[in-house]
Formats: C-alpha cells, sequence, structure tokens
C-alpha cells in the first residue's frame, strides 16, 4: 500500500528492478507515497570504491581485542597473558616465537574517527563450523587467512553474524613474529603484526604515543605472507558463504511513511539497509532507505538537488536520490501543501533488526 500522506489515494505498488552492475541487489519499486504512484524498481545502489588507508597516524595496525585466545604449544592462552618468548601454533602446523608483544587502550569516545576502530565481533561458527570456537573481537583492519588470501574484518561485516561494536573504550593487542605469519585466535586463522613504520601507535611501542592511531588497512603488502584483498572475486565468493550460512531473514516492505512534525516539517520514513552488509560485493556501506525519483508539493515539482534538502538525504544521483531512512522537508518548502514523492527503488531489508552499522556491545 502507498505510504499515508496528507491527502491522496493509495499508490499503485511498483516492479521489480534490474539488479545493480557493481552495487546491491536491484531494488524493489516501492508503493506510491501520498497518492504518487509506485515507480519501477531502479538499479542497485552502486557501491564505492573502498579507499586505501594512509601510513603514519593512519596506518593500519590490525589488533586483537583483550580476551582473545590464542593458540600456543601450552594451548589456548589469552593474548594480553603473552609474553615474548611464547610459541605460538600456525595455521599450518607450524609454530614460531612471540617477538613483541603491542597493546593500547584507545578512549573511542574521543576518537575522531571511531568508526575506524571500533571493534568488530565474528560471532562463534559465523565462518565455519567451530570458526571461529568463540566470539572473535578485532580491531576492524584485522585480516583473516582465508580462501589464500588476507582479508580485513570490515569486508567482512554482515551486519548480523559479523558486525561493529560501539564501545567507549577498548584495549587493542597485537601479536609480532619473527616474520608475518597467520595464527590461530579462536581457532581462526589471522595474522600476526605486520610492521609497517606504526609501531608507536602502540603504548609500549618504543616512541611518542599517536594521539589517535586509526587502525586502517595501509600498504602492507611489502612483506606480507600473503595477499590482502578488500573487494573483488574472492572477497565476494568468501561473503557468499558467510551471507549463505547466516541466513538473514529480509523483507521487501519499505515500511514507507510520511510523517509531519510539529513544526511543519515532513519527514519520509523508511527501513534501511546497507548493502555492502546484505550483498557479496562489500564497498556500499551507506545505511539507505528508499531512492526518491520525484517529488511535488501541491502542483509545484521540487528539485531532488533543492539547497533546503540537507538533513536525512544522500548525494543526488542520475535516477533519483535515496534517503538515509529519514529524510527531512523542510517546513520552509512545505508551506502547508501536500507533499507527493514517487518512489523508484528500494532494497531487500532486515526483518528483524540485523544489518545494524554499529551496536552497542
Amino acid at each position: 500500500m502507498g505510504a499515508t500522506g496528507a491527502t491522496g489515494a493509495m499508490g499503485a505498488t511498483g516492479a521489480t528492478g534490474a539488479t545493480g552492475a557493481t552495487g546491491a541487489t536491484g531494488a524493489t519499486g516501492a508503493t506510491g507515497a501520498t497518492g504518487a504512484t509506485g515507480a519501477t524498481g531502479a538499479t542497485g545502489a552502486t557501491g564505492a570504491t573502498g579507499a586505501t588507508g594512509a601510513t603514519g597516524a593512519t596506518g593500519g595496525n590490525p589488533c586483537f581485542a583483550e580476551g582473545t585466545r590464542i593458540a600456543t604449544v601450552r594451548g589456548d592462552v589469552p593474548v594480553e597473558e603473552l609474553v615474548a618468548g611464547d610459541v605460538v601454533v600456525l595455521h599450518d602446523g607450524g609454530t614460531a616465537p612471540v617477538v613483541w608483544l603491542g597493546y593500547r587502550t584507545i578512549n573511542l569516545d574521543r576518537h575522531a574517527r571511531p568508526e575506524a576502530v571500533q571493534p568488530i565481533v565474528i560471532d562463534a561458527g559465523a565462518i565455519a563450523d567451530g570458526i571461529p570456537v568463540r566470539d572473535l573481537i578485532v580491531s576492524p583492519d584485522h585480516a583473516f587467512y582465508l580462501d589464500g588470501v588476507l582479508i580485513p574484518a570490515k569486508a567482512l561485516v554482515n551486519g548480523a553474524t559479523i558486525r561493529q561494536l560501539r564501545r567507549s573504550q577498548v584495549t587493542y593487542f597485537h601479536v609480532e613474529l619473527p616474520q608475518h605469519a597467520v595464527l590461530l585466535a579462536e581457532d581462526m586463522a589471522a595474522e600476526s603484526y605486520l610492521e609497517t613504520g606504526n609501531r608507536p601507535a602502540f603504548e609500549n611501542g618504543g616512541d611518542a604515543i599517536i594521539l589517535h592511531p586509526d587502525f586502517a588497512q595501509a600498504l602492507r603488502e611489502t612483506g606480507s605472507c600473503a595477499p590482502f584483498a578488500e573487494e573483488g572475486a574472492i572477497v565476494e565468493r568468501v561473503r557468499a558463504r558467510i551471507l549463505a550460512r547466516a541466513g538473514i531473514e529480509t523483507t521487501d516492505d519499505a515500511d514507507l511513511k510520511i510523517r509531519y512534525r510539529a513544526d511543519g516539517a515532513a519527514v519520509i520514513t523508511s527501513r534501511t539497509a546497507i548493502p555492502g552488509y546484505l550483498t557479496p560485493d562489500p564497498r556500499d556501506r551507506r545505511v539507505l532507505g528508499v531512492k526518491i525519483g520525484a517529488m511535488m508539493l501541491g502542483d509545484e515539482p521540487i528539485a531532488l538537488d533543492h539547497p533546503a534538502l540537507t538533513e536525512g538525504w544522500h548525494d543526488v544521483e542520475t535516477d533519483g536520490r535515496w534517503t538515509g531512512g529519514a529524510a527531512v522537508v523542510p517546513a520552509s518548502l512545505i508551506n502547508g501543501r501536500t507533499l507527493t514523492i514517487t518512489v523508484v527503488g528500494t532494497l531487500a531489508y532486515p526483518a528483524h533488526g540485523a544489518n545494524r552499522s554499529v551496536e552497542a556491545g
């Protein structure tokens, strides 16, 4: 049914859209809101290219959260209890001695870009049976050895079984071996620390501490034990398996509504989804609501790039403009008139609150 507006008849249901070339699966046309006819579903949102992290203060420092158990020749040991000389077990059955253990406690409430360092949790069994054996918490750029490449945790997020947490503080540790290698953390193959000139990001790094270390994927290929991959065919293959295992229930119902506030503004509300969480391609991590193709106030068309449309809107695209789930049309534009919208795209939305960008942890 069309979304409820001030006046107007019920809109018709739109048809299913085509699959996006590089983005999410093609959207299903939503029911027309406030008397507007539901348009044909639009092409899926195009995924943005993932940027490469810089070196130095923003260099990649993949880390384990406190409490993570690392496999050693004397059994599983919490990472914070490891010391130089301990011998860890590698994923291929070999062993290697610990050379150095880096650690850093970060106040995430004060961090300039907390999303760059907020921990990611991989639920027990999210990758395969018993992998990981317990919930595993790491920094976003900590890479795991999957299908012959090292894939950072942030590229595996699906909002359900692998998701980013929201914490006020986190203590990270990393384990340096004589050479970059793949050890076992909660029975999952994970990289060891790779020296790229970022040691000062740790409290015990020996130099002045970087105030806000960004644990971002940097240029770490030199000296790596395996290729790094954050996108592409291998990553999509791995993600497809994880998504199939997660069995995330979705709905095509955008729950589209137009609500009017006391100040006279109209708010276009809907469910939201993150395409890069629910599809094999992880690149588009925008929180998307519905895609608007046209708007009318009374008999007057309103340009989608109108300068007053700033709150809750994404950038204008060639065929419309995505909302973020609560897009505001200010009272100065409404001016007592009826708002009519034409929806040209929706997504498959998590049915039960999954697909969160971050969650309290």
